[in-house]
């Protein structure tokens, strides 16, 4: 959790490369402990990390990939990333 949290400071920092260590680094834990909670938050968190940096279609798949881990846990967090995925396919493509 420690690595979530920083991964956010230096994604605000725009620290990017640093802000995809700590969430790699805490899917790997969260893997390992077999959590499907924290394992979706890490990918709602790479989502919102690869929609920063222009990678929408990673983002995209990141918040899927969220999704089909915290729907079936009626994680309240689903909601926030179902929305997120809502305005990502209704935005006008750039350029």
């Amino acid at each position: 959790m420690i690595l979530l949290n920083l991964a956010e400071i230096h994604s605000e920092q725009e620290r990017y490369e640093d802000a995809r260590t700590c969430l790699d680094r805490s899917l790997a834990i969260f893997q390992d402990l077999d959590s499907p909670y924290w394992q979706g938050r890490v990918h709602s968190s790479l989502g919102n990390l690869f929609a920063k940096t222009g990678q929408p279609a990673a983002a995209a798949g990141a918040w899927e990939h969220a999704l089909r881990l915290l729907q079936p846990l009626g994680a309240p967090e689903a909601n926030a990333v179902a929305a997120l995925l809502r305005e990502h396919r209704t935005a006008p493509a750039p350029g």
